[in-house]
């Protein structure tokens, strides 16, 4: 009995690799079988991405052409990178500047706050200056980036 999940298929991109795996204790047969078809998808998808960021780097298919049997003189394998600068205008359009954390307004006038929303006010500043100290912005970015590189970025909070 196969304890692997279905595997989601896009029509162009990446595959979401999804387990399920049972509450018990799993011999080494079933989990060499599950983490075996994980892998076939995982490099799949590794050869997609390392694909992509070339395309973005500019080594595109065409500077592989094979050379013409017809005028080999004339060479037109050109690059106009224009995953590079389209990639590029989104990251900072999108990500351009840091994300900050609002309090929803206050429901009382500022002269008549009490010292609860006031308390709240203090958290969401000092979850703004955690965010500063820990470059979150830079972390954002970097996110946007793979993301519109190559559909697939992940983020972790510990």
């Amino acid at each position: 009995m196969s304890y692997f999940g279905e595997i989601i298929h896009s029509r162009c991109g990446r595959e979401c690799i999804r387990l399920n795996i049972p509450d018990r204790q799993l011999t080494e047969d079933e989990l060499n079988a599950i983490l075996s078809k994980a892998i076939k998808v995982h490099f799949s998808n590794v050869s997609n991405i390392s694909f992509l960021y070339n395309y973005y780097l500019g080594k595109q298919p065409i500077l592989e052409r094979a050379d013409k049997k017809v005028r080999p003189e004339i060479n037109n394998k050109t690059v106009e990178n224009w995953a590079k600068y389209v990639t590029d205008f989104k990251v900072g359009y999108i990500w351009g500047e840091p994300i900050q954390l609002i309090k929803a307004k206050n429901e009382k006038p500022d002269d008549v706050k009490n010292a609860s929303e006031d308390a709240v006010d203090r958290q969401v500043d000092l979850i703004n200056r955690y965010y500063t100290l820990n470059h979150k912005h830079r972390t954002d970015r970097d996110c946007g980036f793979w993301t519109t590189v190559c559909g697939v970025s992940y983020m972790a909070c510990l």
